[in-house]
């Protein structure tokens, strides 16, 4: 059976879930950066997919922190932007508080509980009517020889899922974005 519990984080809601007593890793994924993409769908059927036994065998492994709405006042205001002005995907000001306090809740959770994978979905694909791609980060991003293995083989079948179009450099390694982090 798999343990589903929520944290609190300032005003982010994070959900966990795991069946291990000592788990493998953490995995986190995080939606709802901007109000105009539908990628909280994406967290939503993950969670859906969790509970089901091949989601199940996966919690016997690894511990799974999802953060379904990164950016609540970007969402009530009906904003791609926080309640302060900013993008939180373009400038995740980890270290300010005062002005960013989501980038910084979200960077102390994941400095007291750091994942062994990170994944970010956004879907602006239906913003802007373009193809889905995903934002492959360039092999240097990653330490040792598995986990770079591993990549390789997900780039390969998100590629594939995206019917070839995806996109690599600079906007997938932007200096300020938590993925670069």
């Amino acid at each position: 059976n798999s343990l589903c519990f929520c944290s609190i984080i300032f005003l982010l809601e994070v959900i966990s879930f795991s069946s291990s007593p000592s788990p493998r890793g953490r995995i986190l994924l995080t939606t709802g950066c901007h109000t105009a993409e539908t990628d909280v769908v994406a967290s939503q059927s993950i969670i859906n997919w969790l509970v089901s036994p091949t989601g199940l065998d996966l919690l016997r492994h690894y511990h799974v922190d999802i953060l379904p709405l990164s950016n609540p006042d970007g969402f009530a205001d009906k904003s791609c932007l926080t309640a302060n002005g900013i993008n939180l995907y373009w400038n995740f000001i980890k270290d300010d508080m005062a002005n960013c306090p989501e980038s910084y809740h979200l960077w102390q959770y994941i400095r007291r509980h750091p994942p062994l994978l990170y994944l970010d979905f956004h879907a602006y694909v239906h913003q802007y009517h373009r193809h889905p791609m995903p934002y492959l980060q360039d092999l240097s991003a990653y330490r040792g020889v598995y986990p770079k293995h591993l990549v390789k083989q997900m780039d390969r079948l998100l590629i594939r899922q995206s019917g070839g179009f995806y996109r690599c450099g600079r906007l997938a390694m932007w200096p300020y974005s938590l993925s670069y982090f």
